[in-house]
């Protein structure tokens, strides 16, 4: 076999398996969300009177992971902490879709806690809220999550009081979400419609990479 061909052939190989990879393989979870990297943050308790929740919009299929911060207010207890996610619907109203109860000790053993449930396959484009709550936990003997402060001036009149708003600290992930899988998944094909796509995309690309690689090979020789 000629060296023109054979260095064309390898190229081409080499490139085909750097897109699979990053197309197919390489797991794209979400960015971490600006309030997750803030440095600046302080912690809002939850207790049986109040819930602390965060709305967050996915771009990604396969939503299976939320991760947030927490630090126990007194000594670590068996009450529960309850991690409801709900989905908002096209009506306004939400579904409860998919809920985690763990310890408090379970909790806030390290700084970052997962809560990881059953990858939702159809979270692309979709907005989800996630409600943390202790039902029975009495007030100064909950947990307290980090979030972080942004205050607003009123909209209609600059006398009017600041508004102050706090968000939770986490960062959504879809662990085994890739670019491949998202464009399958917002498609809707079955499996095997799936793979006979992705070896004609690579079958054409690899020809055609061959091919250019070939001329510049030649060109340059």
């Amino acid at each position: 076999m000629p060296g023109p061909v054979v260095a064309a052939r390898a190229a081409t190989a080499v490139v085909v398996l750097v897109a699979v990879y990053l197309g197919w393989f390489r797991q794209a979870g979400l960015p971490a969300s600006r309030e997750f990297l803030a440095r600046r943050s302080l912690s809002l308790e939850v207790c049986a009177d109040a819930e602390i929740d965060q709305r967050f919009f996915v771009r990604a299929s396969g939503l299976d992971e939320v991760v947030i911060r927490s630090v126990s207010v007194g000594p670590a207890t068996a009450d529960l902490v309850i991690f409801d996610l709900h989905e908002e619907q096209l009506d306004g109203t939400e579904r409860l879709v998919r809920r985690l109860a763990r310890s408090e000790a379970q909790v806030v053993g390290s700084r970052d806690f997962v809560v990881r449930f059953t990858p939702l396959m159809e979270s692309f484009g979709r907005t989800y809220r996630l409600a943390v709550r202790m039902p029975t936990a009495a007030c100064g003997q909950g947990i307290r999550l980090w979030t972080t402060e942004s205050r607003a001036q009123g909209e209609n009149d600059a006398s009017e009081p600041t508004v102050r708003t706090f968000e939770m600290v986490f960062e959504a992930r879809a662990t085994a979400a890739t670019p491949a899988a998202r464009l399958v998944s917002s498609a809707g094909w079955p499996p095997a419609t799936q793979w006979a796509l992705l070896l004609l995309v690579l079958a054409g690309a690899g020809w055609a990479l061959e091919k250019l690689f070939l001329a510049v090979v030649r060109s340059s020789s």
